[in-house]
């Protein structure tokens, strides 16, 4: 999965991270929307 970042010298960009934290905070959002779905 982070096989393209893997090759930066394990360096992360700033997209990266900003990229990670969002999939991140998106989820207890996506749980909360099915359990009252």
């Amino acid at each position: 999965m982070f096989s393209s970042t893997a090759r930066k010298d394990h360096v992360w960009s700033l997209r990266d991270v900003l990229s990670l934290l969002t999939l991140l905070a998106m989820v207890p959002f996506l749980r909360v929307a099915e359990d009252e779905g």
